[in-house]
């Protein structure tokens, strides 16, 4: 799902779906915004080349939120061993 479609949901669905409550998100997102407008510009020689990013901030945020709740769900800890 992408980010259009949940904002029309009731916070408790969106609370169930991603882990987080609307206000969180949503401050969550100004956070990132800030920072990545406080990052300085790369000059023009050091630009990132590639692909540009099909996903914009707000499904990229969900994405790493349904990322989260998937690893914790099967135990993922990020580590090879296996934390008690």
């Amino acid at each position: 799902m992408t980010y259009e479609q949940l904002k029309s949901l009731k916070p408790k669905d969106l609370k169930r779906l991603c882990d987080k409550h609307p206000k969180a998100f949503n401050q969550m997102l100004k956070v990132v915004r800030c920072l990545r407008q406080a990052m300085p510009t790369p000059s023009l020689a050091k630009q990132k080349t590639g692909r540009p990013t099909k996903l914009s901030l707000e499904d990229q945020l969900l994405n790493n939120s349904e990322v989260r709740i998937q690893e914790e769900a099967v135990g993922w800890t990020g580590s090879a061993v296996r934390q008690p």
